[in-house]
């Protein structure tokens, strides 16, 4: 290996272990308790079920969430829906910011979890909602399930809009919102903080590149 590859390989040895400790990480988990369900999501009831939840001040990046369903309520067959993230202004949704690709929830209605990585940076301190929702699909035969829920363990409360299949209404009717400090629906959240060089790696890097420059020069017989 030649002294050039060697400087460089070593300056980002630095880099790289100056900047891990800008790594963080936070994590809303609202499933450590189970007070059963809530009744009844999907087609043709209630097309719309979320969670609030404030984005962390540091650790700014969704990386992933969950939500889940179970226990048919009504109907027959499998349900298709997909996963969002919205931002929340108090009572709907202000813009969605991350819609999924199309899941499908098992006809057995046993338990499921729908999980999705929209790698998204949010504000630190404000507001989103995490909801999944049928009515960006189309009409579907009737097949209804419960959310499952327990008690309240995190800022945000589950909420919840009879929308059927219009989407726009996400954006432009309030969402009903019972449960107020009291309950929440099941939601996994990790977040992160991307590393940011510090100002004494990129010195460093700096200084490893320049004394493999002029190595190189001096082997070469350059000025």
């Amino acid at each position: 290996m030649n002294h050039l590859v060697r400087s460089i390989l070593l300056a980002g040895v630095v880099v790289g272990t100056l900047s891990t400790s800008a790594f963080a990480s936070t994590i809303i988990d609202t499933t450590v308790s189970d007070s059963g369900n809530i009744f009844a999501f999907g087609s043709a009831d209630t097309a719309t079920y979320g969670q609030t939840f404030t984005a962390p001040l540091v650790d700014t990046q969704l990386d992933s969430f969950s939500m889940y369903l179970r226990n048919r309520y009504n109907g027959s067959g499998t349900l298709d829906l997909r996963g969002y993230i919205g931002g929340w202004n108090g009572s709907e949704v202000s813009s969605i910011l991350f819609e999924s690709a199309t899941e499908t929830m098992n006809a057995a209605a046993t338990v499921q979890q729908f999980s999705f990585a929209p790698g998204l940076t949010l504000t630190g301190g404000a507001q989103y909602v995490a909801f999944l929702s049928i009515a960006n699909l189309g009409a579907q035969s009737q097949s209804t399930f419960g959310m499952p829920f327990g008690a309240d363990s995190t800022p945000g409360q589950f909420v919840f809009l009879n929308n059927n299949i219009n989407p726009g209404q996400w954006t432009s009717t309030p969402w009903s919102q019972g449960w107020v400090g009291s309950n929440d629906a099941w939601l996994e959240a990790s977040f992160s903080a991307e590393a940011v060089p510090e100002p004494a790696s990129l010195t460093l890097l700096g200084t490893g590149l320049l004394a493999a420059w002029r190595a190189r020069r001096k082997r070469t017989g350059q000025v």
